[in-house]
């Protein structure tokens, strides 16, 4: 066996990470791995490559398709608030946003366990808040 390839356990102590996580990530085709016999190998290399974009939402997809598509006018919870954020100067955080999706005061939808907010959608809500400052102003 190849010395530069490490186990599971060697993996999970090198990131930091349980076994379980180590071979979930391999399970979800999210880490590369080898099995010879009963045993997983992981190349230090995919592991540090899955470490660094393990929370990368940019590249995670959903039965092929991708979860953010910003070319389809998608935006994620973060990138919402700090468009809101943005255009109402005052301070709004993604966990407001996550608030507004749950009871409908903007309209989202589900891809898996993300959020995503359509680009018109989130205007619309701007525009309807424009509105209202305007009548009390």
């Amino acid at each position: 066996m190849n010395e530069t390839l490490l186990t599971l356990q060697e993996a999970a102590k090198e990131g930091k990470v349980t076994r379980q996580a180590i071979y979930a990530a391999i399970r979800l085709k999210k880490l590369p791995a080898r099995k010879v016999g009963s045993k997983w190998y992981v190349c230090p290399k995919d592991l540090e490559t899955y470490r660094v974009n393990k929370y990368d939402r940019s590249n995670r997809k959903i039965d092929g398709e991708l979860v953010f598509d910003p070319k389809k006018g998608e935006c994620t919870v973060h990138e919402a608030a700090a468009i809101i954020h943005r255009e109402l100067h005052i301070p709004y955080s993604p966990q407001n946003v996550y608030y507004m999706l749950r009871c409908g005061i903007l309209r989202g939808y589900r891809k898996g366990a993300a959020w995503i907010v359509k680009i018109e959608d989130l205007n619309d809500y701007l525009q309807r808040v424009h509105n209202h400052k305007k009548k009390f102003a």
